[in-house]
């Protein structure tokens, strides 16, 4: 079978097109025969990310990125089409970042399987703090992380951009360049209050004030010196002081125990002096208290003088009236006392 000439130009062209496709996948890193799973992943902002980036795991390339594309149905979103090998193995669960590779801002898609078992709240509040997660996804973001099963072709991992290495430095100095700012304010305010202070007249007074120190530091000075002298004088006469204290003390020691057994004897007789008189003392006050109630009991029974005039109403009337009566004839004695006493001069010293 003859075949015509344009039967072989379009058999070469078909061929030289497989061959132009298939280089150009082999030049991008694309290989068209293998069975790569090809994923997905969905970001606000991808920092930069480009077309046949690497996907690492674990410090491993492990493929790379095919594609990137804005969806603006979910707000300008950009998804991310990428592959990795089929023997690698990954879970649905696991979070695609997009992190810086070096201090340049090279990016890299790395792949960040979920600890199991998986402590949601913990996991959330670290991605919330270290990554811009995509709030398109909203609440699902917690469900994908729960899902550990393996992944498959065609699934959509949690995307997550990693703070840039000068987003994390404005971010740690940030609050130092404003505690730099409120210093250097604070040194302006308080140089101006200087230069303000220190006018003419202060630094007169200051002067003044310094040698006023400058004299007091030579007093101290002087007296110290005084006090030197007096010491290194009576040096001798303190170590005399300080040997005696010392023997004393020893003494003491020594003495310890017979100084304890006197005071103990003395502490002895002490007790015993003090529950004698006590008991002597007692003693006494009961048998004048029981002296006593026999008089009030005999007064009251009207025993005694004492107990007749307090209970003999006629007896104290008839004492008061004699009580009278006395005081009348001793006025009248004073009065009258020829008429009780008959003296004569001239009889007297005869005999009656």
């Amino acid at each position: 079978m003859k075949i015509s000439n344009e039967t072989r130009v379009g058999v070469l062209a078909a061929i030289a097109i497989a061959v132009l496709i298939l280089g150009f996948n082999f030049m991008k890193g694309r290989n068209v025969f293998s069975r790569d799973k090809y994923l997905y992943s969905e970001y606000v902002n991808v920092g930069g990310l480009t077309q046949s980036t690497q996907v690492i795991l674990n410090g491993l390339q492990i493929g790379q990125v095919d594609n990137l594309q804005m969806v603006h149905e979910n707000g300008n979103n950009v998804i991310i089409k990428f592959h990795i090998g089929h023997e690698y193995h990954i879970n649905k669960n696991t979070v695609a970042r997009i992190v810086s590779s070096d201090i340049l801002g090279n990016k890299v898609l790395e792949l960040d399987e979920a600890p199991q078992p998986l402590n949601i709240a913990k996991l959330s509040d670290s991605i919330d703090a270290k990554y811009k997660m995509n709030p398109a996804l909203g609440y699902s973001i917690l469900a994908m992380l729960k899902d550990s099963r393996p992944v498959e072709s065609g699934d959509t991992l949690v995307g997550a951009v990693e703070m840039s290495t000068l987003a994390s430095l404005n971010q740690e100095v940030d609050p130092l360049k404003k505690k730099i700012e409120f210093l250097v304010a604070s040194i302006d305010t308080t140089v101006t209050s200087l230069n303000d202070v220190f006018n003419e007249n202060t630094r007169r007074d200051l002067k003044l004030s310094f040698q006023s120190v400058k004299n007091t530091l030579q007093n101290i000075e002087s007296s110290t010196k005084d006090l030197s002298t007096l010491v290194d004088n009576e040096t001798p006469r303190i170590k005399e002081i300080v040997n005696d204290i010392a023997s004393i003390s020893q003494n003491l020691k020594d003495n310890n125990k017979v100084i304890t057994r006197v005071i103990n004897n003395f502490a002895d007789i002490s007790d015993t002096i003090r529950a004698l008189n006590l008991q002597r003392t007692v003693h006494s006050v009961n048998e004048t208290i029981v002296q006593v109630n026999d008089m009030l009991t005999k007064i009251n029974q009207g025993k005694g003088s004492v107990g007749m005039l307090m209970n003999n109403e006629t007896l104290y009337k008839n004492l008061e009236a004699s009580t009278h009566d006395l005081d009348a004839l001793i006025n009248d004695l004073k009065a009258n006392p020829k008429r009780y006493l008959d003296i004569s001069l001239i009889n007297f010293g005869k005999k009656q």
